[in-house]
């Protein structure tokens, strides 16, 4: 089987949140300090139904149009949350960053 480098087209970065929309934005900037290193990058914040924040808003704030939002129409727990990350996942590497996180 070849090497699969990570170039930024076959990476995805999925982002399990719930309820740490302000945590939220301090990844997202994280990942804006990152430059060109992720412009090709798939990235996708999946929110496990927050009851107390609204994550899909700092995303629209932050990076509209660049990062994708996903919410779960119930609340499915952290492994199923991470599931659907795995799932929703195009590239070929996946990272995992967590929505209290930073890269």
């Amino acid at each position: 089987m070849p090497a699969i480098e990570p170039d930024g087209r076959n990476v995805s970065v999925m982002i399990p949140t719930f309820n740490c929309a302000p945590y939220l934005r301090e990844t997202l900037q994280s990942l804006q300090a990152q430059g060109e290193a992720l412009a090709a990058a798939q990235i996708e914040v999946i929110d496990d139904c927050s009851t107390k924040d609204d994550p899909e808003s700092v995303v629209k704030e932050l990076w509209p149009g660049r990062v994708s939002f996903f919410r779960q129409p119930n609340n499915v727990g952290m492994v199923a949350n991470f599931n659907t990350c795995l799932h929703r996942a195009q590239g070929q590497w996946i990272h995992i960053l967590h929505g209290d996180d930073y890269m």
